[in-house]
C-alpha cells in the first residue's frame, strides 16, 4: 500500500494504522514522489492527500491511471476537503473513494476506515486478512 501526504504526522499515523493491519507500506511526501514510488512499488491501494506541494494529489492519480501496471489499482483520496467540487475533481482524476480526515480506526461518519468505504469486510488489502477478533482488538486500542 502506498500512503501519500505532505504532513509528516498524518503520513506517519495513517501508515502505522495500515501497517498494524498487516500491510506492507510505502510512504511518499508529495505528488512527484508518489508517482515515482508507485512506479517502483506497484501498490494495489494508494491512500493519497489532495493538497500537497510540487504536485497536488489529482495529477499523480491521473498519471497512475495511465500507467500500464494500474489494472486493479484502487486510489483513495485522504483529505480535509469535503466539498462536492473536490469530490467531483477527485472522481475525474481517477480516485475511487474519498475519505475526509481525520481518519480513525473507529468512526461512524464520513471518515470511515477504508474497510467500510471499499465494502470488503476485514479483507481490504489484497492477500491480507484480518479476522474479526483482530479487528475488535484494533478498535479497542484506537
Amino acid at each position: 500500500m502506498l500512503v501519500v501526504d505532505d504532513n509528516a504526522d498524518a503520513l506517519e499515523s495513517l501508515s502505522r494504522l495500515v501497517a498494524v493491519m498487516g500491510n506492507e507500506v510505502c510512504k511518499a511526501h508529495d505528488g512527484l514522489e508518489a508517482v515515482e514510488s508507485a512506479e517502483s512499488f506497484r501498490p494495489h491501494i494508494v491512500l493519497m492527500d489532495l493538497g500537497m506541494p510540487r504536485l497536488d494529489g489529482y495529477e499523480p492519480a491521473k498519471r497512475m491511471r495511465q500507467a500500464p501496471w494500474e489494472y486493479g489499482l484502487t486510489i483513495v483520496a485522504t483529505t480535509g476537503r469535503d466539498h462536492e467540487e473536490h469530490r467531483r475533481r477527485a472522481r475525474e482524476a481517477g480516485f475511487d473513494h474519498h475519505l475526509v480526515k481525520p481518519i480513525r480506526a473507529k468512526t461512524r461518519r464520513r471518515s470511515a476506515l477504508p474497510i467500510h468505504i471499499l465494502g470488503l469486510k476485514w479483507q481490504i488489502w489484497p492477500g491480507k486478512r484480518c479476522h474479526s477478533g483482530q479487528a475488535k482488538q484494533l478498535y479497542k486500542s484506537a
